[in-house]
This record gives structure tokens, C-alpha cells and sequence, in this order.
């Protein structure tokens, strides 16, 4: 019977469907057996569910930071995955995810729960790469290499002069003298800057050493031509004094070690010419191979 005295039901395990808290009270079960009866009690309590709700469903933090999550209605607390999270158990655990984390949230009262959600953004912080330092000769230009990585992230060079363009990550600069280029990498999303620089060398002319000593002793062992890497695809040549061309290099990006077919050539004098290509009068002139 309920507990205002109606009958229920009549069958041994009854169920009551959508239960509110109206129903709550003391019910009693009487069992009549050979004529003899029996009843018992038993007290119903339905208390209310649980009505979880979040504070912000969706935060955005920077890598390598924090953030504190709330959960409100119930009694108990229980988020999952308990990675990143200082306190799985309780309602406002501080999260620091290293990634993008969906957590949910298990909120009880009683032995009823409901669950809600939390999708902790995580946003990767600004790098900059400036690339290789560059080597250029007055008058001409030369290409930066820039790179970036992050998320919601602008960029641009300072200075802003003798650049073709300060927004591309891979402009052409042709300042007049030795000049740091330094690129920036800013956050929208409220995350650290990042700044890398890029030292641009400017030359009057290359620098052609007259000699070199080829010996092994690690001093002046290959012939180093100052600032030749400035230029795009510079031609050497070296001859010997019958005219025999020994050594030829398109480019200059391994000097020249005194060889010919891997023997070492004699000590002596040889000549050189160097292409500079881009209408450029090629440089010409002497060397003293010594040992």
C-alpha cells in the first residue's frame, strides 16, 4: 500500500514508474499466508536529479598553461580522462591539458548522476625560425627563409626597410649595410610573441685570397673566397700556368683543396676566373699554392 493507505499493487515485486517526489513516504507490504498475515514496511525516498552544469563549456589556453575548470548540481564530482587534471574527485579541478582535451564530467546526487562536458582548447604557442644567416654584396638582394609555426598566429620583419615585403615569410632584402632582420611571430590568442633574427652581411666585393697552403695543418687548408655565397650560381674556375683547367665548381659550397683527380697538384702559381653570372664583369687574377 502507499503510504496515503491506497493499494499499490498485488504483485510481489511491483515497479512505480516515473517517480517523483510526491511518492516519497512509508510503503507496507502485507503477506497472507494459510491464513495467517504478515506486514512489513519500507520507507521510498525519490530525491531529485542531479542538474550538472559547467561554467565555460569550451576554454582556450595556451600550450604549457592552465586553466580551472567548475562543475555545480549535485553532491559529488568525478572528471574524466584524469589527464592533465590535479584533482579528478572534486568540482573545480585546475586542468593543464598539453593537448586539445574533451572532458566530461560525472555529477551525482545520491546514486543518480548526470554527466556534462568540457572541451579544453588548447592553442600551440608562436615559434619563429629566421633561417641561416645571409651574405650579400651592396647593391644587390638576397632572400630570407623564414618560418613559423602555432596557432592564430600573425607575422612580419623589423625592420621594415630595404625589405620587398615585411608580411612574407620569405622576402628579398637589400639593405645597404650589415643589417639584423628579426622576425616576429605573434599570437592573436593572447600566447607569448616569438622573435628569431637573421644577420644579412653586406659586402663591398668578394674578398679572393691570393694564396692558400693546402698541408694539413687546418690553417688556410682550402681556398676561401669571401662572400661568393652571396651569389646565386657563381662559376669558378682555376687553371694551371699551360692554361689546363684543374678545378671547376658551379656554385661554391665545397672550396677548393689543392686537388686535381685526388692528387695534389704542385706548388706554384695558377689562375682563377669567377663567373658572378647577372651581367656582373667576372673576377679574375692569381694564386699561390703553397705547402
Amino acid at each position: 500500500r502507499r503510504p496515503d493507505g491506497t493499494e499499490l499493487s498485488r504483485e510481489k515485486s511491483p515497479t512505480i514508474p516515473n517517480a517523483t517526489a510526491s511518492i516519497s513516504g512509508s510503503y507496507s507490504v502485507t503477506v497472507n499466508y494459510l491464513g495467517c498475515e504478515v506486514t512489513a514496511e519500507v520507507a521510498v525516498d525519490v530525491i531529485p536529479p542531479p542538474q550538472p552544469t559547467v561554467g565555460d563549456p569550451a576554454p582556450q589556453i595556451c600550450a604549457g598553461a592552465s586553466v580551472q575548470l567548475s562543475a555545480l548540481g549535485g553532491t559529488g564530482y568525478k572528471w574524466f580522462p584524469e589527464t592533465g587534471l590535479s584533482e579528478p574527485n572534486i568540482a573545480n579541478p585546475i586542468a593543464s591539458p598539453a593537448v586539445t582535451t574533451l572532458y566530461t564530467v560525472q555529477v551525482t546526487r545520491g546514486t543518480c548522476y548526470r554527466e556534462a562536458q568540457v572541451n579544453v582548447i588548447v592553442n600551440k604557442v608562436p615559434t619563429a625560425d629566421a633561417g641561416p644567416d645571409k651574405k650579400i654584396l651592396r647593391g644587390y638582394d638576397v632572400k630570407l627563409n623564414g618560418k613559423v609555426s602555432g596557432d592564430g598566429i600573425r607575422y612580419f620583419w623589423t625592420p621594415n626597410t630595404d625589405i620587398d615585403d615585411e608580411n612574407s615569410l620569405t622576402p628579398r632584402v637589400s639593405p645597404k649595410e650589415d643589417t639584423d632582420y628579426i622576425l616576429h611571430a605573434e599570437s592573436t590568442l593572447g600566447c607569448v610573441t616569438a622573435l628569431d633574427t637573421v644577420f644579412v652581411k653586406v659586402y663591398n666585393g668578394l674578398i679572393v685570397p691570393n694564396a692558400f697552403s693546402p698541408n694539413g695543418d687546418n690553417i688556410n687548408d682550402v681556398w676561401n673566397i669571401t662572400a661568393i655565397d652571396a651569389l646565386d650560381v657563381p662559376v669558378v674556375k682555376v687553371m694551371n700556368r699551360y692554361g689546363t683547367l684543374i678545378f671547376e665548381s658551379t656554385g661554391y659550397e665545397k672550396p677548393w683543396d689543392g686537388k686535381y683527380r685526388n692528387e695534389d697538384v704542385p706548388v706554384g702559381v695558377y689562375y682563377y676566373i669567377i663567373d658572378l653570372k647577372n651581367g656582373m664583369k667576372p673576377v679574375t687574377g692569381s694564386l699561390t699554392l703553397i705547402r
